[in-house]
C-alpha cells in the first residue's frame, strides 16, 4: 500500500492553482474557500472531502479537477482510513465524467489514482471488511469511468488466502441479492442494469470456480457452502432458500399488527 501511496505523493508534488471566489457561499464560508485555494497542505480533509462531496453544478469543470489534484494523497489516506463507515463512495463519485472526469487526466496522474484505489480495495477485500462495505467501496470506484469492469479485474487479479476468502464474503452477498431481487446496489453509480452488472461477474465461471475451490479447501466454512447453495438457487430460478432479513417485520405489518421501528406496541 505505501508504495501506491508514495507513487501518489510524487504524481500531483505540484497542485495547480486554483480560483475559488465564485464558489458558494450557502455552503463555504470566503476563509474556507480561501483555504481550498491556498496550500493544500493545510486543507483539512473533512474541508476537502466536503467540497468533493457536491452535485456536479457546484463547482466548474476546472474547479472540480484542480480539487482532486490538490487533495487527492489526503483523500486517498481518508478513503483507506474511513472504508467501512459507509460514505467513501461520495468522494469517488466526483471523479466521473460531469465532475472532475478523471479519464481525461495526464496518464501518469490517472495510473497513479487508479494504483493507489485498486490498493484500497485490496485492503478493503483482504483486511475482512464486510462485504456491503466492499460493495459501496466497488460502487463509487465504478463512477470515475463509468464501469466496475476495471475494479472486478483488479479484485479477480488479487490472489492468496485472504483475497480468496474475500471474494467468497462478496460472492455471498450478491448472490443473496440476486436471489431476493435487490435493485439498490450502488448509491452515486446508476448503471442501466446493475442487476446484469452483478451477476455477469458473481456467476462467471472464474468467480464460481474460486469459491469452489475455497469451499473445498475449508469445508467447515458456512460462508462458502453457503454460495454455492445460491449458485444452485440461481441456476435452477428457485427461491431464496433463507428469509429475507425483513421477514418477519413484513409479515407482522400484512397482518395489520402496529409496526412502530423495533417495539412490539400493545393494542
Amino acid at each position: 500500500m505505501q508504495r501506491f501511496l508514495t507513487a501518489l505523493d510524487l504524481a500531483f508534488a505540484d497542485p495547480p492553482a486554483v480560483d475559488l471566489s465564485d464558489g458558494c457561499s450557502a455552503c463555504f464560508s470566503e476563509p474556507d474557500l480561501a483555504v481550498l485555494a491556498g496550500d493544500p497542505a493545510r486543507i483539512p480533509v473533512d474541508l476537502a472531502t466536503t467540497a468533493l462531496r457536491k452535485s456536479a453544478d457546484h463547482w466548474s469543470p476546472e474547479q472540480w479537477r484542480a480539487l482532486w489534484s490538490r487533495t487527492a494523497p489526503r483523500v486517498v489516506r481518508e478513503v483507506l482510513a474511513e472504508r467501512g463507515r459507509g460514505l467513501v463512495d461520495r468522494e469517488l463519485a466526483s471523479l466521473g465524467k460531469g465532475h472532475a472526469d478523471l479519464s481525461s487526466w495526464p496518464e501518469r496522474q490517472r495510473t497513479a489514482l487508479d494504483d493507489a484505489l485498486a490498493a484500497v480495495l485490496e485492503v478493503a477485500v483482504t483486511y475482512g471488511d464486510p462485504a456491503h462495505e466492499v460493495t459501496t467501496l466497488l460502487g463509487g470506484l465504478a463512477c470515475a469511468y463509468d464501469d466496475l469492469g476495471p475494479w472486478l479485474a483488479r479484485l479477480d487479479a488479487l490472489r492468496g488466502p485472504q483475497a480468496d476468502a474475500g471474494v467468497v464474503r462478496l460472492a455471498l452477498e450478491w448472490t443473496t441479492g440476486l436471489l431476493r431481487g435487490e435493485d439498490q446496489w450502488f448509491t452515486w453509480w446508476w448503471p442501466a442494469d446493475p442487476a446484469a452488472v452483478v451477476r455477469e461477474w458473481v456467476c462467471s465461471a472464474a468467480v464460481r470456480d474460486r469459491v469452489r475451490r475455497f469451499a473445498a479447501a475449508h469445508p467447515g466454512c458456512k460462508t462458502a457452502s453457503d454460495v454455492l447453495l445460491a449458485y444452485t438457487a440461481l441456476d435452477e430460478g428457485a427461491r431464496s432458500p433463507w428469509y429475507h432479513p425483513a421477514t418477519g417485520y413484513d409479515r407482522w405489518q400484512a397482518m395489520g399488527q402496529p409496526t412502530g421501528y423495533a417495539w412490539l406496541i400493545p393494542v
